[in-house]
């Protein structure tokens, strides 16, 4: 399959030029005219060549898997021609020294240290006549009393609060084969943009609903929903106002 003549005669079948879809599909000018040209040296890595080849082939509507199956065909080829880059040699670490195990030897030291703190201190409770064994931090038992009766407080129940509403939302989700490009801004067309990418197919994205203006770079491959109602875009390049309300034109 020619891929450049197929995609050319759509776009011409349309009466559309390249700016035109290169604003509905959000791709830069020469990577379509690469794709018409079938300069395919001139695109990006196969991962994004195979996203724009999907993404221009939707929005003109056509099928984009026999073109995809000739894209990969012609890269696997042009893969195959470029030389192979070397790889860069390996860092050798060197070798780590063994760590010395102290933990016995200073287990030892410590237990000879302590047994000379007791004795010391017992010598010296023998002399002045004091309790060696208080000497050395060892408090008395205590006699504890006879246990004290709990005490209940009664509290009222804790008063019901009714459920917080929420909020009315505004829901985008992608439908297949590769969704849509949309643009979400605040109040009107020169409002902040609030959301600007590709709503890929089975990806959703919400917000909350006030005044909302949207653009949508190919109506049919995006579900709309305001609320709890799902409300259907016309084909093409789109510009709506939403509200609590609904769609308006």
């Amino acid at each position: 399959m020619d891929i450049g003549t197929t995609l050319r005669d759509a776009r011409r079948r349309q009466d559309l030029g390249l700016p035109e879809c290169e604003t509905a599909t959000r791709i830069r000018g020469r990577y379509l005219t690469a794709l018409e040209d079938e300069r395919l040296e001139l695109l990006p890595e196969p991962a994004y060549a195979r996203a724009f080849l999907r993404t221009y082939a939707t929005f003109l509507g056509l099928d984009p898997r026999p073109l995809l199956e000739e894209l990969d065909e012609r890269l696997g080829t042009l893969a195959a021609d470029e030389p192979a880059r070397p790889s860069p040699p390996r860092r050798v670490r060197p070798p780590r020294r063994p760590r010395r195990r102290r933990g016995p030897a200073r287990a030892v030291m410590l237990a000879a240290g302590g047994v000379a703190v007791i004795t010391a201190a017992v010598w010296l409770g023998g002399r002045e006549g004091t309790n060696p064994v208080l000497s050395v931090g060892i408090q008395p038992r205590t006699v504890a009393g006879p246990p004290r009766t709990p005490v209940t407080t009664v509290t009222d129940p804790p008063a019901r609060t009714a459920p917080a509403r929420t909020a009315a939302q505004l829901r985008l989700t992608g439908r297949a084969p590769a969704g849509s490009w949309v643009q979400v801004r605040r109040t009107g067309p020169r409002g902040p943009v609030v959301f600007e990418g590709t709503i890929a197919a089975g990806a959703a994205r919400t917000f909350p609903l006030g005044r909302l203006w949207m653009r949508v770079g190919w109506g049919p491959a995006l579900q709309v929903a305001v609320g709890d109602r799902v409300q259907e875009l016309p084909a093409g390049t789109t510009e709506v106002t939403v509200t609590s309300a609904g769609i308006v034109g």
